[in-house]
């Protein structure tokens, strides 16, 4: 089964620009995601999916690959699964049955909870990671399947809220 690690790192935005370049505890938080993806072992290849020229280059430093998208999938309004259908689309040489989604913007997942995430998924559509009773925005894993009908969780989804590694939640 291929698993498909993508990083959904757009380059404008309006509350705090050039966000998913800047730093925390001296890496960017595009860094801080490919970095925990690289480090499963799970995933069997990352993508970044991004309008910036900027983030582009610095996915590629770490030999990432990287999907450029146009104007009208980097908008505030734009839909994430259109965001990720397009990456997917243009990853020709890839034949993913799983994405797994990381936003630069939750930026201290572990490799483990990634891994626990797709391990959990089992029979299931989708799973997303909960911290408090919320999506945390860490980790969405999605079939191809139910990607390819528009959407990133399905009917059957499964909310992973601990691993004992984390303690009781996430």
């Amino acid at each position: 089964m291929m698993v498909l690690g993508l990083i959904p790192a757009r380059g404008g935005s309006k509350r705090l620009p050039g966000k998913n370049l800047r730093e925390i505890g001296g890496k960017s938080l595009v860094a801080r995601a490919i970095e925990s993806a690289l480090a499963t072992e799970r995933i069997g290849a990352l993508l970044v999916s991004t309008d910036s020229e900027m983030i582009a280059a610095h996915a590629r430093r770490y030999g990432i690959g990287v999907v450029m998208r146009p104007p009208f999938l980097a908008e505030d309004t734009t839909p994430m699964v259109d965001v990720l259908r397009h990456a997917v689309g243009m990853a020709t040489t890839l034949f993913a049955s799983l994405i797994v989604t990381l936003q630069p913007t939750t930026p201290f997942r572990s490799p483990a909870l990634i891994d626990f995430c797709i391990q959990a998924l089992g029979d299931h559509d989708s799973a997303v990671s909960i911290h408090r009773g919320r999506p945390s925005g860490e980790v969405y894993v999605t079939t191809r399947r139910l990607l390819d009908c528009g959407r990133i969780l399905g009917p059957d989804c499964i909310d992973i809220y601990s691993h004992p590694e984390y303690g009781d939640e996430i």
